[in-house]
């Protein structure tokens, strides 16, 4: 059960109900000003699919400000015109101007995501790296969008195409597997845990990883009608873009958002963080080497906050993995 939260003077236990709720500081945000942006900024949240009702307040909350700061400005308020990077980029110079740097940062990932679904022709996929500064991470992918690309894969026009498409989805977001650890998978590749039949491992050239429970009959399927060569199927590796190459043929609804292997190990990466697995561990598995991307990864990992089970975790009250201590 997830523990409610405080919205605008009420409790709410759901997204949907924090986004309902939710009304800013009339300090800050006049009534008026929240009568012309509220629905924009109610569509933008539901948009992004926060699922977590303290995320989804927190989208809610820049959302507001960063229409409240286009609407004083005398823009209109089409989250096309709103939701650029250029518009964004001034937002956090001018407001975020006395913020410390981590909550620039928080806010720029809550609106890379909120403009991401928010927007279609404004270029926010591929974004140009800053300045001295990482490129920002692409943000995981709904649980509509995922159910969306599973029933594309359903109906593709040839078995080459779902075939390609049902392993992007099974290395991607069961495994985090990235483009170029895509096209080498084989099913040799795929060992079973002897002493435990339900965990799956994908050997890699430098790590280990375990295929998340849910993803295991779709790479059982994927090992047993595809024994020999790449998962992937037939493609040329000399290419210039290879994954690309098979990515452009294959037919992705326009209600979706680009189909982008990076995109799928984002959203592995969050599913990862959000289970009780340690920084160490997450890193191993991940093959990460450096801990910059968990700061990129933080506003999208939900709070664990149902029946404080953090509190009780952070005070070694609880076994790891297991039932809260009584």
């Amino acid at each position: 059960m997830v523990k409610p939260i405080r919205v605008a003077g009420g409790v709410a236990s759901t997204a949907d109900e924090v986004v309902e709720a939710y009304a800013p500081n009339p300090e800050l945000i006049s009534p008026h000003e929240w009568g012309q942006v509220r629905s924009h900024a109610v569509a933008a949240t539901k948009t992004a699919g926060y699922e977590a009702p303290s995320s989804a307040r927190q989208a809610l909350r820049y959302a507001t400000r960063m229409l409240v700061w286009a609407y004083r400005r005398g823009q209109p308020l089409d989250p096309e015109v709103v939701f650029t990077q250029d518009n964004v980029r001034a937002f956090l110079a001018t407001e975020g101007a006395g913020w410390s740097e981590a909550g620039r940062a928080t806010a720029a990932s809550y609106l890379h995501r909120l403009a991401w679904h928010a927007t279609t022709t404004a270029p926010w996929h591929g974004l140009p790296a800053p300045v001295g500064r990482a490129r920002p991470i692409a943000p995981p992918y709904t649980a509509r969008e995922i159910a969306g690309y599973w029933a594309a894969a359903e109906v593709q026009a040839t078995e080459a195409r779902t075939r390609v498409l049902t392993t992007m989805l099974t290395l991607g977001l069961g495994a985090g597997v990235n483009a170029g650890e895509l096209l080498r998978v084989t099913a040799g590749d795929v060992l079973i845990h002897p002493q435990e039949p339900r965990l799956w491992v994908v050997v890699l050239s430098d790590r280990t990883v375990p295929v998340l429970i849910e993803y295991v009959p779709a790479l059982a399927r994927l090992t047993e009608k595809y024994p020999e060569g790449p998962l992937i199927g037939p493609h040329n590796r000399n290419s210039r873009d290879p994954v690309g190459k098979l990515r452009s043929s294959l037919e992705i609804p326009s209600y979706l958002p680009p189909l982008r292997q990076a995109q799928l190990r984002t959203t592995w990466m969050v599913q990862l963080l959000s289970m009780d697995v340690r920084i160490t561990e997450f890193m191993t598995i991940a093959g990460l080497s450096s801990g910059s991307v968990l700061e990129k990864l933080l506003p999208y990992v939900a709070d664990r906050d149902d029946q404080d089970r953090y509190l009780m975790a952070g005070a070694g009250l609880s076994p790891r993995g297991g039932a809260d201590a009584s």
